[in-house]
């Protein structure tokens, strides 16, 4: 009886090994249902992208010289005048030698005015030796025909030879006199003369500092980055403090033409093989919530371009946008 009851036990439990085993494979081997394919957009489904506006048309000005960019006053959006400064570049050689031209002309100007006043005092100098000269010159004709009338005397005997002497004394001392003083009065035109020489020198050397004081103010103002025309800025492709070579080009992007706008989308293949150029649009904008009728330009490296025009300038580059597409 035990025996049985042993074997009815192993029975059972090989049944349940059995059974869960046929279960476990039924549980594995089940066909799982396939997902479904999503259901493809239906023609007239309108789909809403967001992009950012850009100008058609834009120009472009390059760094005009190499240095360290100073801080731009405008920003992308503002509007611009011609000839309005848009930034600067803090240019350590230029400077310097602006510096260096600027006290160079200095020096020379303050030799031209030394020089000026020089003449003016060598000037009334010589007028000072001329009229000595004059006195003296006059004083030695005096004596000269005194000392004649005696020397004729004293050769006839008629005049005493003290007084022979003293006229011959007082004629030699007028005659060293007046060539003294004639002396002093060329040495002062000469040295009027020499100044006049000098001055002219010293105001060609004051001339050519000018001329390169002008120049090196010249390339300091190429320091400012000045507008072409005016306009608005579209975007700067650098920030104050950063340094920027000589002709870095797209420094700033401006655009003369801010009707005449644009939208780059991403969007996805799918949707795109759906597209054609010239397909409407509607651009909206907080400042234009109605919409602006726009159109689908061209389709080129997954991206469409939208083109429209804004009929306000209240809409500008950069800003963000909304555009809605109609599959057909």
């Amino acid at each position: 009886m035990r025996g049985k009851w042993v074997l009815f036990g192993g029975i059972v439990i090989f049944t349940a090994i059995g059974l869960g085993a046929l279960s476990w494979w039924k549980r594995d081997h089940v066909v799982k249902p396939k997902p479904a394919a999503p259901a493809e957009l239906a023609a007239g489904t309108e789909l809403t992208f967001n992009g950012q506006i850009q100008a058609v048309k834009f120009e472009s000005i390059a760094a005009p010289i190499g240095g360290i960019l100073e801080e731009f006053p405008v920003r992308p959006g503002d509007e611009i005048a011609e000839g309005q400064v848009l930034g600067r570049i803090k240019n350590d050689a230029l400077e310097e030698g602006e510096k260096e031209a600027a006290l160079q002309f200095e020096r020379a100007q303050d030799k031209v005015t030394t020089l000026q006043s020089g003449i003016l005092s060598a000037r009334l100098e010589v007028s000072r030796a001329e009229a000595d000269a004059t006195r003296a010159r006059l004083d030695y004709e005096r004596a000269e025909r005194v000392y004649q009338r005696q020397a004729m005397l004293h050769k006839e005997g008629a005049t005493p030879r003290k007084t022979y002497e003293a006229a011959a004394e007082a004629y030699g001392t007028a005659k060293g006199e007046s060539e003294q003083a004639d002396a002093t009065r060329r040495n002062a035109q000469e040295c009027v003369t020499q100044l006049e020489q000098d001055l002219e020198v010293a105001r060609k050397s004051l001339a050519e500092k000018q001329e390169q004081l002008d120049a090196a103010r010249q390339d300091l103002q190429a320091c400012e980055i000045r507008a072409p025309e005016a306009g608005v800025i579209i975007s700067i492709a650098k920030q104050a403090g950063e340094p920027v070579d000589k002709g870095f080009p797209d420094l700033i992007r401006y655009s003369t033409d801010i009707s005449q706008l644009e939208i780059p989308l991403d969007i996805e293949p799918k949707i795109l093989q759906r597209l054609q150029p010239g397909f409407a649009a509607v651009v909206q904008t907080p400042e234009l919530p109605g919409g602006i009728a726009g159109a689908v330009r061209e389709i080129k490296d997954n991206r469409v371009i939208v083109e429209f025009t804004s009929p306000t300038p209240a809409v500008r580059p950069g800003m963000q946008a909304t555009v809605r597409l109609r599959l057909p």
